[in-house]
């Protein structure tokens, strides 16, 4: 597949397909006889993973990381298992967070449901 259908199946641009290749996202792509980038079946396996933890919110250094890991000959279980415990660390963080501030918002709904949205001071 070409650089163009690559794009349009995984809605990243050509920019972006490069830019992984060149930070070592994804492996060199292979070239055809022209120099034009050739992507394979296995390419976009792994750039659809990518786009899903990068949906999760992890790092693209954690990314590159654990896809090295992947690659390696040697035994990186624990190693990959971190880099997942601290992203769902990371996560569960953000969940609290979104959390808060959902009570915050249905607080305020309840208290203009109350009040008709008319600040009232007592004096």
């Amino acid at each position: 597949m070409t650089i163009k259908q690559v794009s349009e199946k995984t809605g990243l641009s050509s920019y972006t397909l490069r830019y992984y290749e060149k930070i070592g996202l994804i492996k060199p792509v292979q070239r055809n006889r022209s120099g034009h980038r050739n992507y394979i079946d296995s390419d976009l396996e792994i750039i659809d993973f990518i786009q899903k933890w990068k949906s999760t919110g992890m790092q693209i250094k954690d990314i590159i990381r654990y896809i090295a890991l992947l690659d390696s000959n040697e035994d990186s279980y624990h190693e990959r298992l971190e880099i997942l415990e601290k992203h769902r660390e990371r996560i569960e963080k953000r969940i609290r967070q979104a959390q808060e501030f959902l009570n915050i918002i249905k607080y305020k709904i309840e208290w203009y449901k109350k009040n008709g949205g008319v600040l009232k001071c007592e004096n």
